[in-house]
């Protein structure tokens, strides 16, 4: 088992054109509950980075 380091943090997924994110919330017992997120269109379709 992995040691819990934050209680409470968000992992963010990135791609071209939308982002993802899903918070996880750990309780004083340790049992973690995540709550997803729904995927939203990024802002900046037309970066030169693409």
């Amino acid at each position: 088992m992995l040691k819990i380091v934050y209680p409470n943090c968000c992992g963010i997924d990135v791609h071209k054109t939308f982002v993802v994110a899903v918070i996880a919330i750990t309780d004083d017992q340790g049992f973690t509950q995540y709550c997803d997120c729904p995927p939203f269109v990024s802002g900046n379709l037309s970066c030169p980075f693409q």
